[in-house]
């Protein structure tokens, strides 16, 4: 979804198709490396794409919306096919993951997710998928300060508000 949507970004700033196949090589590259960072350093990065390419500077939270808009209909699509049983909940989990969650939570550990992307959606989708009643809190990016919102300062948020001491606490990513 996020090269999709930088090409599009790109496209409506006049590049032409037969330059898009270096570009979007670079693009693939460069979301790579900012996979795991807060979406809005990753529109950040599009934003001076657009720019060094002569296109319109737009700020990056506008290129975040228009990227949030898309990813909010792909995961609103899923949720209108599991309500029209065209789909499963199964389909868009990884084997035995709600039995691992619930396996967890029954042993006594509290679940937090720390998110890149903003937290209403992915909380929507957890509850959809059936995850949400085996997470204790989602902690996500905001719009308001988003250098203040990668996710090493919202662990150390959680780390400060649940006042978990050094070996308390284990982390892992997607």
């Amino acid at each position: 979804i996020m090269l999709s949507t930088a090409m599009g970004i790109l496209c409506q700033a006049g590049m032409k198709q037969a330059d898009m196949t270096p570009v979007m090589e670079d693009l693939m590259t460069r979301i790579d490396e900012l996979t795991g960072k807060p979406t809005y350093y990753q529109m950040v990065m599009i934003e001076e794409k657009v720019s060094s390419l002569g296109g319109n500077n737009i700020n990056p939270l506008d290129y975040k919306k228009a990227y949030t808009t898309t990813l909010d209909r792909m995961v609103l699509n899923r949720i209108d096919l599991l309500h029209m049983g065209k789909a499963k909940v199964e389909d868009y989990l990884v084997p035995g993951s709600l039995d691992f969650l619930k396996s967890l939570k029954d042993s006594g550990i509290k679940i937090y997710i720390a998110t890149g992307s903003d937290e209403e959606p992915v909380k929507n989708e957890l509850k959809e998928l059936g995850a949400l009643p085996f997470i204790e809190n989602v902690k996500g990016a905001k719009d308001s300060d988003p250098g203040s919102d990668a996710k090493p300062a919202v662990i150390k948020g959680l780390i400060d508000e649940l006042g978990a001491a050094r070996g308390e606490i284990f982390t892992c990513g997607d």
